[in-house]
């Protein structure tokens, strides 16, 4: 195996040091702390093995990589936005520890292997309200979403396009959901956790989706936003929307679904 060693003493990997690099495998001295933008972005490397004491790695840098499988330390506070973005053979990511409170926009844009996925304990937030989101968006493998307790915004186009996407865990501190984030999933059930109280067009495409669930706390939703649901038969929602039924409900909604005002 052609492997490279950063040499002992390295405290941070440059600004696209190791652009492209051709080995199959990388090691990390434990002096490591940050890793630049594009340090590592079009690397061939199938592995790397990153140290504990690593605080923060910076967008793109392992951008359009080879990379199958990344561990990440613990010690790691932040995550920058596309750091893994089109790495099309990785295939699970695992984070240690709390992990990073953040994963920003695009961090695993169109990692289309991407299959697993174990999210750190410290976990807040997909990206921001003030983003373009997407942190997995395009993950086309990716089976199973369980978000930790504590986490509270799952921002805009999240899991859009996760086509394989059968099951999202949302935890009971969720406090605000993006537009689009479950765009296009193979969701059939999903029950939005109470504190919850926007609900705008977070789940066009699923066309697998049987079963909404929104709790009381839910005070706007977008216009129409049980339509366009092939296959959505059950809806239980707040009584507040009950009067203007025909906003959020397609025409012939009481004839093809239960609706349950509550």
């Amino acid at each position: 195996m052609r492997e490279l060693r950063v040499p002992e003493g390295t405290e941070k990997i440059g600004d696209c040091e190791y652009f492209g690099a051709d080995f199959e495998r990388i090691v990390l001295p434990a002096s490591v702390k940050f890793i630049d933008m594009s340090a590592f972005s079009n690397a061939k490397c199938r592995e790397i093995v990153l140290p504990e004491g690593l605080g923060e790695i910076a967008d793109y840098a392992f951008a359009e990589s080879a990379l199958e499988r990344v561990i990440l330390p613990a010690s790691l506070k932040k995550l920058g936005s596309m750091a893994f973005r089109n790495c099309k053979s990785l295939k699970s990511v695992f984070f240690s520890g709390d992990g990073p409170a953040v994963i920003e926009s695009a961090t695993f844009w169109n990692c289309i292997s991407l299959e697993e996925v174990r999210f750190g304990a410290g976990l807040k937030a997909t990206g921001s309200e003030f983003d373009d989101g997407g942190a997995f968006q395009g993950c086309a493998a990716l089976k199973e979403a369980v978000l930790p307790e504590g986490f509270v915004f799952l921002g805009a186009g999240t899991f859009a396009g996760c086509s394989s996407l059968a099951r999202a865990v949302l935890p009971a501190t969720l406090a605000a959901i993006g537009e689009e984030a479950l765009a296009g999933t193979a969701i059939e059930e999903l029950e939005v956790p109470e504190g919850v109280k926007e609900f705008y067009n977070a789940v066009p495409l699923c066309n697998r989706l049987r079963r909404i669930v929104l709790p009381s706390t839910v005070t706007s939703l977008s216009l129409k936003a049980f339509g366009g649901l092939p296959a959505l038969g059950e809806v239980v929602l707040p009584r507040r929307f009950e009067a203007d039924f025909g906003l959020y409900f397609p025409e012939n909604a009481r004839e093809t679904m239960k609706i349950v005002f509550i």
